[in-house]
């Protein structure tokens, strides 16, 4: 499909690095090579859904994706559902629903596909768990019990496979938090989950995600008085996921809105209830 390693794609890489994304996407269609092997088909058309994804071109992002998940999945079906549970979560905040589930959809069948090929018990858990996840993702399940259902897979996961404990707990935490948000968001519901995010930023490896979690999560539980003061720290964390700038751009605004005398954090709050939802449905888990 591409031509692995070509001047094109040499070009486009460069393109990438310094920000030119049009460039990039150019450069890399004109490393098209259909003798290329497998692997290197999917490298760049990942690539491609990359930098169609830098410049919020989401069907043009999802089609790559799709691509390099199909060429990925004769090789490695774990990555492939990687990818498109990624391009899921960059779809939700994005408010692109219909393409976010269609991407949840094709992972959580890829993470089916890679639990029955797993030899190792402890992982084969993980990647039903996902697939549990991911196809309740698609739907906007609102139920808890895909979610405990998920839970309880991954803590399976993490009795069977000791090397990989710390890993399976911390997206237990996650995926019980996640059954407060996602059943009725009730105040005791936002502070369990809160507590629960709180526990899931201690592991390192998550660190990122679960703080933009647990702010977004207490911002939503907090008192009009106190909400402000998390939201303030939430935007300026944003920047270590990718967050679609749209998504950024009206935190930012209510951030500022906030700061201003005379405002009106209740009107300012009430807007933001659904984009701190999105925000920690599609970064939780």
């Amino acid at each position: 499909m591409f031509r692995s390693g070509s001047r094109e794609q040499k070009r486009g890489d460069k393109a990438f690095a310094g920000g030119h994304y049009r460039d990039a996407v150019k450069h890399y269609l004109s490393a098209y090579d259909p003798k290329a092997q497998r692997q290197s088909k999917a490298e760049l058309a990942h690539k491609l859904a990359t930098a169609y994804k830098r410049l919020e071109n989401y069907n043009r992002y999802l089609q790559f994706e799709e691509q390099a998940s199909a060429l990925y999945a004769q090789i490695c079906t774990n990555q492939s559902a990687d990818f498109l549970k990624a391009a899921g979560d960059t779809l939700r905040m994005a408010d692109e629903d219909e393409l976010a589930a269609r991407a949840y959809r094709l992972a959580s069948h890829y993470y089916a596909s890679a639990s029955t090929e797993e030899g190792e018990e402890g992982l084969s858990l993980v990647w039903s768990a996902w697939s549990i996840v991911c196809k309740s993702k698609a739907t906007r399940d609102a139920s808890p019990v895909p979610w405990s259902e998920a839970a309880r897979t991954f803590t399976r996961a993490a009795e069977k496979s000791k090397n990989l404990e710390t890993y399976r707990k911390a997206k237990a935490i996650q995926c019980t938090a996640l059954c407060k948000i996602y059943s009725t968001p009730t105040a005791a519901n936002l502070n369990e989950a809160v507590a629960n995010f709180k526990k899931a930023a201690r592991f390192e490896q998550f660190s990122a995600r679960a703080r933009i979690c647990l702010l977004a999560t207490q911002t939503l539980a907090a008192s009009e008085a106190e909400a402000p003061k998390f939201l303030r720290q939430l935007t300026p964390t944003l920047d270590d996921i990718e967050c679609p700038s749209e998504l950024k751009e009206r935190l930012h605004i209510a951030t500022h809105m906030l700061n201003k005398k005379g405002g009106s954090p209740h009107e300012t709050l009430k807007k933001l209830y659904t984009p701190l939802r999105t925000l920690t449905e599609a970064t939780a888990l």
